[in-house]
């Protein structure tokens, strides 16, 4: 196959991608990345001589085609290479941030703190992630390991424009509200945020924030949860 000047075709590819990121042009354009593999241009990011517009333009699709692939197929993408492995974290790590937008307009800090703090997403709102399917999650549930990282989701939710709506003390002999397995062992306390849509007053925005017993591991209650399906 006779693939013309490499930017040109990338440059062809990504516009296209643009305008409708359809499975028929995701497709194809793998065909033009498996078309310059085959005639050997070095397309890598330690390229002397393609380095800069095509070898960016070349990572750049590799990208947006990612971006249309189920989270299983970007898994197996990033066993390929160490140089893939990157992208395709880019790329869930873009993905999580495009969920946490429903819930804070500054998706990128909240995304921040997650990683300072340890914090982990659970819930419907990961099970919407790896699914992909045409459902959203009706409210974001947050693991933070014990201690102050709580103290810095709440300094930025409520920044955010959330306000805490219900504080529970979990208790081993006391599960209270929370409905799921035996949490007195893993969970300190629960704290319940919510916030009131400005432009329709009657959509409320819900996180759930729950405190770990671990200083060091936000998922350790996960796995006293009441089904290995939930765990997993």
């Amino acid at each position: 196959m006779n693939v013309g000047s490499p930017s040109d075709r990338l440059d062809e590819e990504l516009a296209r991608l643009r305008s409708n990121a359809s499975r028929e042009k995701m497709e194809r354009a793998w065909r033009v990345l498996q078309a310059i593999n085959d005639s050997n241009v070095p397309f890598n990011s330690h390229s002397a001589q393609y380095h800069g517009t095509a070898s960016l333009g070349y990572y750049n699709l590799l990208d947006q085609i990612l971006d249309c692939c189920s989270f299983r197929d970007i898994v197996a993408v990033s066993q390929l290479s160490s140089s893939l492995r990157v992208l395709a974290r880019l790329c869930l790590n873009r993905q999580l941030i495009s969920i946490l937008k429903r819930y804070a307009p500054d998706a990128g800090a909240l995304f921040q703190v997650m990683k300072q703090t340890g914090g982990v997403v659970s819930g419907s709102t990961a099970l919407a992630f790896v699914d992909r399917g045409d459902w959203t999650s009706q409210d974001l549930d947050l693991y933070v390991p014990a201690g102050r990282p709580r103290d810095e989701f709440l300094m930025h939710l409520a920044g955010e424009g959330y306000d805490v709506s219900k504080v529970v003390e979990i208790k081993p002999a006391n599960p209270a509200w929370y409905p799921y397995g035996q949490l007195g062992a893993s969970v300190t306390r629960i704290t319940k945020l919510l916030k009131q849509s400005k432009e329709d007053p009657s959509i409320t925005t819900s996180i759930d924030l729950i405190e770990s017993k671990s200083e060091t591991s936000a998922i350790f209650p996960i796995i006293y949860f009441h089904a290995t399906h939930v765990m997993n």
